[in-house]
């Protein structure tokens, strides 16, 4: 079962749609002292340069630690993105399992079944919004994100005006021509 202080999931590739990652940024930048913010922006751009050379599912079959979780808690809970909202650990066992194995796809999983695919199809639901409102609905990965984010306000701009809000993050599901 989920529970203060596990990381298990925080190992997991997360996906992303542009507002949760504008969302975080803006909530990183008024909360974080300058030192904080700087030493967290150095672990974004390693994060970023490790995963820019990985494909997406070389990323989801290796343990690569979130760059938000700090000493074990995730230090954006309050504003954490839907994947991660989606996790409700059922079994310590099988997210241990998962964690050792990453490799293993085929494995169950620890979480409750209904409560994940309901905020799935939430989660998908909000991105339909934002397509056919004609914003900006790609998949990106979180730590490429919102290293992106965080370090070129023309992000923000791009999507806004229903452009591709980032260039160089992590892309999880290109989009269908």
């Amino acid at each position: 079962m989920c529970r203060a202080g596990c990381s298990l999931c925080c190992w997991l590739r997360v996906d992303v749609y542009a507002p949760e990652v504008f969302l975080i940024a803006d909530t990183l930048r008024k909360e974080l002292p300058r030192q904080e913010l700087e030493e967290l922006l150095g672990r974004l751009a390693s994060h970023a340069e490790l995963i820019g050379r990985l494909t997406v599912l070389e990323h989801a079959t290796r343990n690569v630690a979130c760059p938000l979780s700090k000493n074990g808690w995730c230090s954006v809970y309050e504003v954490r993105p839907h994947t991660c909202r989606r996790h409700h650990s059922q079994d310590l066992a099988a997210c241990q399992f998962t964690y050792d194995h990453p490799e293993d796809m085929d494995f169950p999983g620890a979480h409750h079944r209904e409560l994940f695919h309901e905020l799935t199809d939430a989660m998908e639901s909000h991105a339909a919004v934002y397509e056919y409102f004609g914003f900006d609905a790609t998949i990106y990965e979180l730590g490429s994100a919102l290293e992106e984010a965080l370090t070129d306000p023309a992000c923000w701009r791009r999507w806004c005006r229903k452009k591709k809000a980032f260039r160089r993050a992590s892309v999880s599901a290109p989009k269908a021509a």
